[in-house]
């Protein structure tokens, strides 16, 4: 006959204990650069005020961006002072 579930509730773990618990083990937060909640670290918005992470790869990206822009702009010019000569 098996057992009863309840009968069991003695024997249940409660959580852990402090053998259990790493006093080295850090949990990855970091603050939003936004409104200071408490966000972890591999996350893409805030939960508290919806702000998205960015990180400096994203920077860079934006950076490459502008250049790219640049590059064409000049470009331009020159087939356009070309052209006109």
């Amino acid at each position: 006959m098996a057992s009863d579930p309840r009968d069991q509730d003695d024997e249940l773990d409660e959580g852990p204990d402090e053998s259990d618990i790493d006093p080295t083990d850090e949990t990855d937060v970091d603050r939003c650069p936004n409104c200071g909640g408490t966000i972890y670290e591999d996350t893409d918005r805030c939960p508290k005020c919806g702000h998205y992470m960015t990180t400096s790869a994203g920077r860079g990206s934006r950076i490459g961006a502008w250049i790219v822009l640049a590059f064409l702009l000049a470009l331009i010019a020159i087939v356009i002072y070309a052209l006109l000569r």
